[in-house]
């Protein structure tokens, strides 16, 4: 039920970006506290694509450096949750986001330089 919510929410909105980040909170206490639900979440739920879904996202917020934690202590969880990750292509949402956080940061040094 929580995930079916995060669909709904519109992050533009300041009241609804701040229900995203409390939902990611339930989730990381959940696995916090009960490491093994992990599995679960991933393999029942359609969280892990809507963290990739999010972190894609260009823009940086802290609902995305949320994002990407969660993202980073499920997949640290289990094999098959990477796996999970591997299937929706993950590994190449991933790459897409560094290049481009790269490709800004180095844009960013050489303005200032300049």
């Amino acid at each position: 039920m929580l995930v079916a919510n995060l669909g709904r929410l519109d992050e533009k909105e300041e009241g609804d970006s701040r229900g995203v980040h409390n939902v990611l909170g339930v989730f990381e206490n959940l696995i916090s506290f009960m490491a093994p639900i992990a599995d679960q979440i991933v393999s029942e739920t359609t969280l892990l694509p809507w963290l990739l879904k999010r972190v894609e996202v260009k823009e940086f917020d802290s609902n995305k450096q949320y994002a990407s934690e969660i993202l980073a202590i499920l997949l640290q969880q289990s094999r098959e949750n990477v796996l999970k990750m591997a299937e929706l292509e993950g590994m190449d949402t991933m790459l897409k986001v560094l290049s481009v956080s790269c490709l800004d940061l180095l844009r960013q040094r050489v303005g200032a330089i300049s």
